[in-house]
Formats: C-alpha cells, sequence, structure tokens
C-alpha cells in the first residue's frame, strides 16, 4: 500500500515527465505541422467587440 507522500511524488515525477515530452523540440516541431496546434492571428470578432466596448466605456468614465 503506497502512502500519500508517495503518491504525491508520483504524481509529480509523471507532471514533470508530461512536460517534459509536450515541450520537446521534436514535438513542438510536430505539433506546429498540425492545423489544430496553429494560433490564429489577431483576436476572435466577438473579443474585439467586447474590448471595444470596455474601451469605450472606460473613456466615457474618465471624461465626464
Amino acid at each position: 500500500m503506497s502512502t500519500r507522500k508517495e503518491e504525491t511524488m508520483k504524481q509529480r515525477q509523471a507532471r514533470d515527465l508530461i512536460h517534459q515530452e509536450l515541450t520537446s523540440e521534436t514535438n513542438r516541431r510536430f505539433l506546429n505541422r498540425m492545423s489544430a496546434f496553429k494560433l490564429e492571428r489577431g483576436l476572435p470578432d466577438r473579443l474585439q467587440d467586447l474590448l471595444r466596448q470596455l474601451d469605450n466605456a472606460e473613456r466615457k468614465r474618465w471624461s465626464s
């Protein structure tokens, strides 16, 4: 039967191994070739609209 400390250590080791694999140069090159993992340039229209509304609200508040 494993102790809580052993479980925590195993979880930490698993976390570190996953992080190491995901951030490896080989994996990075592989994921960069997949369209699902490519970053889109810019922000979605809905987010742009929300940011514009926030800017307008802040300008109105400070100009009053």
